[in-house]
């Protein structure tokens, strides 16, 4: 029988250092683009969510 998936964990959150009205840029120079409200996707295509200064993806 095969094993259940394990979750795949989220990434840690990393400093944003700019934003503009199209989305932010952390300090790697990696481009986060703008969704609905704190919601954004990484280059990736990962989910991410702003929290104040922090960037997250999942």
């Amino acid at each position: 029988m095969p094993r259940p998936a394990q979750p795949v964990p989220a990434d840690r959150p990393v400093p944003v250092t700019g934003c503009d009205p199209g989305g932010c840029w952390d300090g790697s120079g990696n481009r986060y683009n703008s969704g609905a409200g704190n919601t954004y996707l990484n280059n990736a295509g990962k989910l991410c969510t702003r929290n104040g200064t922090w960037m997250q993806c999942f």
